[in-house]
């Protein structure tokens, strides 16, 4: 999409977050505008702008944003000698981000556009369009000065980009509902934004983020959940998602022997928010459980020995199951 920056061009804002689906009471718009590489995007936005919605109302708002990227083009014609095909200096990048006031840290709306000095006619109306063959002068046919200087401005094509991918490689809890990321995606961004549902619920919910915390809400982290990523790529201007990521409750990776092999200490990877986590063994044909604090690894003393079967139990989510013999002879790794 293009910018003509002497003729209006509106983005609109609804007043109900795309995020959440519930009716604002304000929103904030930043715009950044800058010129070279489209990825250069500046890390501080050139303009901020933030609407109350007192009246509560579910419409949409319409800002015209080509007066506010005018004044960042000073029109200026450098000369050149003899005939050349040279890279324009009189256009500007601009890229909107939308955030509402139930999910601050998390754009709603996101877009990048080139503006340009230039305006469209009155049938165009607004938001007016580049013309089809990307010329950027009126006419076909030019009369010019044999001695003098003459430049034709022409919009190039973007080069082709190959397919967008954003994949997820770890959601770990690190304490209480706070998680950190790890993901890796072959186009340039900024951040990268998570959304989490319950196991079984089509609804996403915009996880909030301090630095590289994500902050899971309570009611989800407490039981078994899946989360996704999203990107913004500049270069395609478009959200780039990951597939969707799901979150193991509970895992035991290492069980250690001491005390003689009588007594182990098992270690687990608890990925859900919670103060309890039973370790259970299993003993005549039933399951029975040992109920502790949340913190890894768990000490147990063993009466009996022989083969033993162990597995934790957090928030009615099971972990995987381990067998080991007593007297434990050896550290017993899972991978």
């Amino acid at each position: 999409m293009s910018i003509k920056t002497l003729s209006p061009h509106y983005i609109s804002i609804p007043l109900t977050s795309p995020l959440t689906g519930v009716i604002c009471s304000s929103y904030e718009v930043r715009i950044y505008i800058w010129d070279g590489s489209k990825t250069a995007i500046p890390a501080e936005p050139s303009y901020t702008m933030t609407k109350i919605n007192a009246s509560g109302s579910s419409r949409s708002d319409r800002i015209n944003i080509a007066r506010i990227a005018s004044d960042f083009i000073g029109f200026e014609c450098i000369p050149q000698q003899g005939t050349v095909l040279v890279d324009g200096n009189n256009q500007v990048w601009i890229k909107y981000e939308c955030y509402y006031n139930d999910s601050p840290t998390v754009p709603a709306l996101q877009e990048v556009s080139l503006a340009l000095k230039g305006y469209g006619y009155f049938l165009e109306g607004e938001n007016p369009q580049l013309p089809s063959n990307k010329i950027l002068l009126t006419g076909d046919e030019f009369k010019v000065s044999r001695d003098g200087r003459f430049v034709l401005p022409i919009m190039v094509d973007e080069p082709p980009v190959p397919i967008r991918t954003l994949t997820i490689n770890n959601f770990v809890r690190s304490t209480g509902v706070n998680y950190t990321l790890t993901a890796t995606a072959n186009f340039p961004y900024t951040e990268i934004f998570v959304s989490a549902r319950p196991v079984g619920s089509s609804s996403w919910t915009p996880v909030e983020h301090s630095g590289s915390s994500y902050i899971v809400p309570s009611g989800i982290a407490s039981g078994l959940f899946e989360v996704r990523a999203g990107a913004f790529d500049p270069v395609t201007s478009a959200i780039i998602y990951s597939a969707v990521y799901n979150i193991t409750a509970i895992r035991i990776y290492k069980v250690e022997p001491y005390s003689s092999g009588y007594a182990t200490r098992i270690f687990y990877n608890l990925n859900i928010n919670a103060t309890t986590v039973d370790l259970q063994l299993y003993n005549n044909g039933s399951w029975q459980s040992w109920p502790y604090d949340a913190n890894s690894p768990r000490y147990f003393s063993w009466t009996p020995t022989g083969n033993q079967k162990i597995r934790m139990m957090v928030n009615g989510n099971y972990s995987n199951e381990v067998s080991l013999t007593i007297p434990l002879a050896a550290t017993i790794n899972i991978p």
